[in-house]
């Protein structure tokens, strides 16, 4: 008895069946076991998001060279030094219509 009160404290609950307490925990690793297969085809759900992301990425970055490409125009030019004095200059690029005497000099 408990002289504060004046009454008997009460008692501690019986514990459940095995059955029961047994019941209980194949129910929360039922649910941990959910849990973690949710948690696991989310993650596999982002990856392939993350990869598609990366695949359209390189696609793009790939048509976009493609067509860039034909803007790249590489036009050969000589420079030409005089030894005397050294003065630079271009030498013009003559057309296939030119004539010998204008491609020597």
């Amino acid at each position: 008895m408990s002289v504060a009160a004046g009454r008997a404290a009460p008692l501690p609950k019986e514990p459940q069946g095995a059955a029961g307490s047994e019941l209980e925990y194949f129910r929360e690793a039922a649910s941990w076991d959910a849990d973690r297969m949710a948690q696991t085809e989310r993650a596999a759900r982002i990856a392939w998001r993350v990869a598609a992301a990366g695949w359209i990425c390189a696609l793009t970055c790939a048509v976009a060279l493609l067509l860039l490409m034909p803007l790249k125009h590489v036009e050969p030019f000589v420079i030409r030094v005089d030894n005397t004095t050294g003065v630079v200059d271009v030498v013009p690029a003559f057309g296939p219509g030119a004539t010998v005497d204008e491609l020597v000099t």
